[in-house]
């Protein structure tokens, strides 16, 4: 089995047992991908699920950060690791720093088993008190 088809068989997988699965990037549903890792998913699954974005990696990356920070799980694929470096701000600031400065209270992960966060708090809240999001024993 090559990576390719390896790569195509686990996001088919993922999406067809997860419905807030959603694969978006430049030429990734009418062309199958870049590197045709895609390939079939459209087809299969629909304009809603398999997103052809504009070349605008810093856009389409903020979109995947943040329909991951309101449960969805994005699957951002960029055309090379070059492109990635375009979006570089939303994968550390948005994503990676936001959870962090919440005190988890912005997780992109709801199955973070280490984390537990008093839900009836506000933001602000955990920010004056931060025993309200601490890490489990």
């Amino acid at each position: 089995v090559s990576v390719r088809d390896a790569l195509n068989a686990a996001l088919d997988e993922e999406m067809e047992r997860d419905d807030r699965v959603f694969l978006l990037g430049e030429e990734v549903a009418q062309y199958n991908g870049a590197y045709k890792v895609s390939k079939g998913l459209w087809k299969k699954y629909g304009d809603k699920r398999v997103i052809d974005t504009p070349i605008t990696e810093m856009g389409f990356a903020g979109i995947a950060v943040g329909t991951a920070m309101r449960g969805l799980r994005p699957i951002c694929e960029f055309m090379t690791m070059n492109f990635s470096m375009q979006a570089i701000d939303h994968i550390i600031n948005s994503a990676a720093k936001t959870f962090y400065m919440s005190a988890g209270l912005v997780n992109e992960s709801d199955k973070d088993p280490s984390f537990e966060v008093d839900n009836k708090s506000g933001y602000d809240e955990v920010l004056e008190n931060p025993q309200l999001g601490r890490k489990k024993n």
